[in-house]
């Protein structure tokens, strides 16, 4: 079955600490799991990367809600497709530090490097 998966990054606001970026993603996953939607949340110093994945309706709510949360500035869709299947299911959201050797840079960033991030971090975990 083809679902929806989107993948942005934004600029963190001053202040966020990965501590915060733990709390949106438990909330998240709280929200996430009752509307079938899995992903993962990548924060550093400076930037989100994030990947949602499930119903097309959910992930652009989720979306919405995000682009007016004052701890994201700068936000920029890099990519947003119908996949076969989910890459990020084991979770209905979960936060991971860039490590702090990996600078990310956002005018350099697209969706091949943003999954290529996102999949490292998933095969860290597990």
């Amino acid at each position: 079955m083809a679902i929806h998966r989107l993948i942005y990054v934004s600029r963190v606001a001053r202040q966020v600490r990965f501590a915060d970026a733990e709390q949106i993603a438990h909330e998240a996953a709280l929200n996430n799991a009752s509307r079938g939607l899995t992903g993962m949340l990548v924060y550093s110093p400076s930037h989100f990367i994030q990947v949602l994945e499930g119903d097309q309706v959910a992930v652009d709510d989720v979306l919405s809600r995000i682009r007016k949360d004052k701890r994201h500035d700068e936000i920029q869709v890099l990519d947003s497709r119908t996949v076969m299947t989910r890459e990020f299911g084991a979770w209905a959201m979960v936060a991971h530090r860039l490590p702090k050797n990996q600078a990310l840079d956002p005018q350099r960033i697209d969706c091949e490097s943003a999954l290529e991030i996102l999949r490292r971090l998933r095969a860290e975990s597990k």
